[in-house]
């Protein structure tokens, strides 16, 4: 189009990327240049298209340049992606949003670039993984998306760990179209975070029937027992894990962190003269709690995808997969 403005990846390239909308026209002023030997190198694909098979090969050979035209949606990750390619550090941005992130993993995946740009994709994982930890915020579903597209299994346990601990939303983007095996895997995560609530629920409602079944087998009317057990029920509210309600409030992490912390005390000796109160174990919760807590810690698993792809749920414990790069 007139008046377009060429930016050099190389400045010596002999490939000219244009972006084109839907209906074929080229709507960005900026076209990339680039070297066709670098796109081949890093990406079959290219290697494919640039070859005299392909119209763009052949225009290429008997022109010395050629310009392709690619959808205006990706402009901005092929931007990032050549710029690693041709090794343009100074270009390459430290860290991106994730869904920059994400557009890029599918642009690596559809090109068949994984290895070429493996070491730049483990860097923006980690970098993004560690700067919403340090910002408090939970991590983006989008992380896992990318890891996945990135071929990174290892990036795939840790964003998956995280995502189960820490994330408090939906794992699942509704606004996304992804592979069947990577819905699977979200499946798997949700279902982990899902087991997290419940055994919480199962257990602290069991507690809470144990404690009113001795409190009131204990003795009619005492005292010592009925302000023992109000209290430890004031203390479940306070720490916001009496409800069912209140417990999804909370981050998995976060749960089993305050599973763990809470302490429901000793009550002192009633007036009956037998001193069960202090000396029933059953009144005596913070260790069960702590109990409960290391196992909801068992329970966050990183699946194993390859296991997932063979259309099995398998996570956590070692399988013939086990080892990851």
């Amino acid at each position: 189009m007139a008046g377009s403005t060429v930016i050099d990846i190389d400045r010596d390239g002999d490939v000219i990327i244009a972006w084109q909308s839907d209906g074929g026209e080229c709507i960005l002023p900026n076209k990339l240049r680039v070297n066709s030997a670098v796109l081949a190198r890093g990406s079959p694909v290219f290697k494919a298209m640039l070859s005299e098979r392909f119209k763009e090969g052949s225009e290429l050979t008997a022109n010395g340049a050629v310009e392709i035209p690619l959808s205006v949606d990706e402009a901005e990750g092929m931007t990032v992606m050549c710029d690693v390619l041709h090794f343009r550090n100074d270009q390459v941005p430290e860290i991106l949003a994730p869904p920059l992130l994400e557009d890029i993993a599918k642009l690596v995946d559809k090109y068949d670039c994984v290895e070429a740009m493996r070491h730049a994709a483990r860097t923006w994982l980690q970098t993004l993984l560690l700067d919403q930890e340090s910002k408090g915020q939970p991590p983006s579903p989008k992380i896992l998306t990318a890891a996945y597209y990135f071929q990174d299994a290892r990036m795939i346990n840790e964003s998956s760990e995280k995502l189960v601990k820490f994330a408090n939303h939906d794992l699942k983007d509704a606004n996304s179209d992804h592979p069947h095996d990577l819905e699977k895997l979200q499946d798997a995560l949700q279902q982990q975070r899902e087991k997290i609530f419940l055994e919480t629920t199962r257990f602290i409602d069991s507690e809470i029937n144990i404690l009113a079944t001795n409190a009131c087998s204990h003795g009619k009317g005492c005292q010592v027992a009925a302000k023992f057990t109000c209290g430890v029920l004031q203390k479940l509210s306070n720490m916001r894990i009496l409800t069912n309600e209140q417990r999804r409030s909370h981050r998995p992490a976060i749960l089993i962190k305050t599973v763990e912390e809470f302490d429901g005390g000793q009550p002192q000796n009633c007036a009956q003269g037998t001193g069960c109160l202090r000396n029933g174990a059953e009144w005596t919760m913070r260790s069960r709690f702590q109990e409960k807590a290391k196992s909801l810690r068992g329970l966050v698993k990183a699946p194993c995808l390859a296991c997932i792809r063979e259309g099995s749920s398998h996570s956590g414990a070692p399988c013939k997969h086990a080892k990851v790069r």
